[in-house]
């Protein structure tokens, strides 16, 4: 080769390293939220951290999405959808204490105490005219400048459900996720779903609790903002179309979570009702036959759409179907098929999005639903053991990292589900790899897609 030849090839490369590195240069300073691929570090910049999200400004893609999660809440309640009449009943007052105790004992932090008790008790008029702070309230819990302190204190989970609303609230974002998707979309069904039918409304809840839950996973995954270490979330979906009610249930939920060490899927099914009175709903379809049914399954819960009277209505609510046969079975003769939908003997009703967040996360709670070990297992009880489908909407997720959703979605699709999707939100070891300066992780990391 002559020099001029070793020359030209010398330059050559020069010119490409320079043009290379002129792009990578142009990549970082286009994506600064990205993580540095193109050198030896392995950290994330506070755009990518769920620790920093009080620190992320509200035009963050994730936070964006979770602000407009709480509008949806606070335009419902706003309108008298998930909101507390003038004077609540006694069980409405237990499911609001309960449900705020769920919160706390879930370990999560909303923030409200004391001092904001003491700011309302010491309000002057000035400060309901300046202070958004009194506006969030009153709109949230329904109360007007001067109301009781007891009021305040009764209405309390109002706020407290609003408030854990916010990622920062929960120490692991995946499920402040499955919260703020279904609260919002629980809100959104029963403010614009009333006067339609149990099918149509159930639906439309499945769809917006799919779409809110995909939303989030889609803008952290474009902004590579990952879930913290030990926290994963997968997710999918599955429906059908010509769906007949074997069953007697209107949807399914299944959730991966670690139980007593072990990665299981726990599978509940829900009946769907709205409320024929004031927190009252009845379940004599079929004479009784589809208590039966679902009773029989052994997974079963009734969910609980609120209908307005007088300008207000409740926020959903779930109950077993176990305590509901109770109820029935116990009255007198004939049957009650008139039940509480705030009550269930002794324990209140749950909050449909506390329920998905906390009751079937739980890792010791063997009550909850049904466990399955596998995706085979869990097509198979969905479908009769059959190509029928049980139910014509499926909501999956795993939070356990060790389970595969899009596998279960597709082997139900091919039990008879016409449509299903599956996406998962990335993980730290997406984005940075397993680590080589400590000790050796259980999970490998997974090449990182642009």
């Amino acid at each position: 080769m002559s020099i001029l030849q070793i020359w030209f090839t010398s330059s050559c490369f020069i010119f490409l390293e320079t043009i290379l590195c002129f792009l990578v240069g142009v990549a970082i300073l286009e994506f600064p939220n990205l993580p540095s691929i193109c050198s030896n570090e392995s950290e994330l910049l506070p755009a990518q951290i769920w620790e920093y999200y009080s620190d992320w400004p509200s035009t963050h893609p994730v936070k964006s999405i979770f602000n407009e999660f709480i509008q949806v809440v606070v335009d419902a309640k706003g309108a008298g959808i998930g909101a507390s009449h003038s004077t609540p009943t006694l069980q409405e007052l237990q499911a609001l204490e309960q449900g705020a105790q769920r919160l706390i004992s879930a370990g999560v932090q909303d923030g409200w105490g004391e001092a904001h008790r003491d700011k309302w008790s010491r309000s002057r008029l000035a400060d309901w005219n300046k202070d958004p702070f009194f506006q969030i309230c009153s709109t949230v819990m329904s109360l007007k400048r001067g109301a009781a302190e007891r009021e305040l204190v009764a209405r309390e989970y109002y706020m407290k459900q609003f408030l854990s609303m916010h990622a920062n609230a929960w120490s692991d974002p995946a499920k402040a996720i499955l919260y703020a998707a279904a609260q919002a979309a629980s809100h959104e069904v029963s403010r614009t779903c009333q006067g339609k039918s149990e099918v149509e409304t159930s639906a439309k809840l499945t769809e917006k609790i799919g779409a809110n839950i995909r939303r989030v996973i889609e803008a952290a995954n474009v902004g590579a903002i990952p879930l913290p270490p030990g926290s994963f979330l997968s997710f999918g979906s599955a429906s059908m179309q010509g769906w007949k009610d074997w069953q007697g249930a209107d949807f399914a939920i299944v959730v991966g979570t670690t139980v007593l060490g072990r990665p299981m899927y726990r599978v509940a099914l829900f009946q769907a009702k709205w409320e024929t009175a004031r927190g009252k709903t009845n379940v004599s379809h079929g004479d009784g036959g589809q208590l039966d049914e679902i009773h029989s399954t052994g997974m079963g819960y009734y969910v609980s759409y609120p209908n307005t009277f007088h300008g207000r209505a409740f926020f959903t609510t779930t109950r077993p179907v176990p305590g509901v046969f109770r109820d029935v079975w116990e009255a007198d003769d004939p049957p009650n098929f008139d039940i509480d939908t705030c009550y269930d003997g002794g324990q209140a009703a749950w909050d449909l999005a506390a329920f998905l967040a906390i009751a079937m996360t739980s890792q010791d709670d063997l009550s909850c639903g049904r466990l399955f070990p596998d995706a085979q297992a869990v097509a198979d009880v969905l479908s009769l053991g059959r190509d029928k489908p049980l139910v014509p909407h499926v909501l999956a997720m795993d939070t356990t990292g060790a389970l595969n959703v899009h596998e279960m979605v597709q082997r139900l699709k091919l039990k008879g589900f016409d449509n299903v999707t599956s996406a998962s939100a990335l993980s730290i070891l997406d984005v940075i790899g397993p680590r080589t300066d400590g000790p050796p992780q259980d999970h490998s990391g997974r090449p990182f897609k642009w």
